[in-house]
């Protein structure tokens, strides 16, 4: 027996000499499991608003919180990876409610009670405008599909018109960045759309109803650059869109496949179908699942607006050392959102999409797209803050949306800049495919509030 000898303890917690092998081990495993959770107990805090998330103390902090929720929940795995390999910060701020126009929100409350979701046409029918569904629950098996309904309906981003400009004097528009070499050029370009449906104030549907919104997405500058892009009219019903595109061989604006929402944008590492997040009729995908809903480290107020679209891009995204391209000053707060995951047709680039969805308003605050192998391929993500709309309604507005092409380490962080106002009245019968020629000749310019 004597090898079995009871164990005594130091004050410092250190095992008396004697002990038998086995009781050292077990008490090497106490000890351990001890200093573990006397270590959690004592490190895990709850951060402070301006605490920076970075590579240098992202491990460290994973189990602190903010607001009651952990820094490691609320950051995907390609969160942290952004964090620990490209440079990406995360500072803190006190979260605060979004605040949108009163007409939007009106609309929403006369007409979504009305809505329904018809499972067998998969189809949305009884809507008028606002969100048709502004309480999506989780355990709807519907759920996903009632989301992109959402979006394609009522998108936080455009109520009734947008007139997005990308690029100027200062920060370039659909910004080109390698991320191992850094900045290679900055064309101007433009994001512009007129919805024809929903519209959140009378009349709320202009034409027929089968026209939801007609669009333009082209480059501008510099002028042997300018037309890359296309005008859109895209349809209620889900038929493929009409799409003109400009031909700089022949300098003419010719009709072109309707497919081109799986191509490339205007010479960009983002798919047309990548605009915003997503920009497809809810049924052109295979299907859409709700697969969870969490929190998450989002930027609703995270710039100043009006400061923000008018700074250099060098005050905006990393250009000064590898790896390029990540968003600086950048403030993040929790929101809750529905993770929705799409599968796309089997022509489509993509195998898979996944889109971090707003649990109140219909935005796509960041979005994963994996390749036919499942690897993850591209990250984008968002930046807004509040801002004025045309008709001087209190707003929050896009002002950076970077997309990351992960396996070519290439980027495309396109800016806002001043040039930019959403809700702006604009005549119907203008939005016609002689855009293109407007947009080139820089006739399409947006307005300044």
């Amino acid at each position: 027996m004597d090898s079995l000898k009871v164990l005594s303890w130091t004050s410092a917690g250190e095992v008396v000499h004697g002990a038998s092998f086995m009781q050292k081990r077990v008490r090497s495993v106490v000890m351990a499991s001890l200093a573990f959770a006397l270590s959690a107990t004592v490190v895990a805090k709850e951060l402070t608003p301006g605490t920076v998330i970075s590579a240098a103390n992202l491990n460290q902090v994973l189990t602190d919180t903010f607001e009651g929720h952990t820094i490691d929940s609320m950051l995907t795995d390609i969160n942290k990876k952004m964090i620990l390999e490209f440079k990406w910060k995360y500072t803190l701020k006190k979260s605060e409610p979004m605040v949108y126009p009163e007409h939007w929100l009106a609309a929403t409350k006369k007409f979504s009670g009305q809505v329904v979701y018809d499972e067998k046409a998969r189809d949305v029918k009884g809507y008028v405008a606002g969100i048709p569904f502004p309480n999506v629950k989780v355990e709807d098996p519907n759920a996903g599909i009632k989301l992109v309904w959402n979006w394609f309906l009522a998108q936080a981003w455009v109520r009734n018109s947008a007139n997005v400009m990308a690029g100027g004097a200062k920060a370039g528009g659909f910004n080109q960045i390698s991320m191992d070499k850094g900045f290679e050029r900055g064309p101007g370009g433009i994001n512009n759309q007129f919805r024809f449906l929903g519209r959140t104030t009378e009349p709320h549907t202009i034409g027929d109803g089968s026209v939801v919104k007609k669009q333009i997405i082209m480059t501008t500058s510099p002028y042997d650059n300018a037309g890359l892009g296309a005008f859109n009219i895209t349809y209620r019903d889900g038929r493929p869109d009409d799409v003109w595109a400009y031909l700089k061989s022949v300098r003419r604006i010719r009709r072109i496949s309707g497919g081109n929402w799986m191509d490339s944008l205007a010479g960009t590492d983002m798919l047309a179908d990548d605009n915003y997040g997503l920009d497809s009729h809810p049924n052109w995908y295979k299907s859409w699942k709700v697969t969870g809903k969490r929190w998450l480290l989002v930027a609703p107020h995270g710039v100043n607006y009006r400061e923000r679209i008018a700074a250099k891009l060098s005050d905006r995204i990393n250009l000064k050392d590898p790896p390029y391209g990540a968003l600086i000053d950048v403030q993040y707060e929790p929101r809750e959102v529905f993770v929705l995951e799409g599968i796309p047709p089997d022509e489509h680039p993509y195998g898979k999409k996944v889109l971090y969805v707003d649990a109140q308003y219909p935005i796509n605050w960041q979005a994963e797209n994996y390749d036919k192998k499942g690897q993850l391929w591209k990250f984008q993500a968002s930046s807004a803050g509040k801002c004025i709309e045309y008709d001087g309604s209190p707003s929050i507005c896009l002002a950076d949306f970077p997309t990351y092409d992960l396996q070519r380490r290439h980027a495309t962080p396109i800016a806002v800049t001043e040039n930019t106002m959403v809700n702006v009245p604009s005549d119907p019968a203008a939005w016609n495919p002689g855009m293109i020629e407007k947009g080139i000749a820089g006739q399409l310019g947006g307005m300044i509030k």
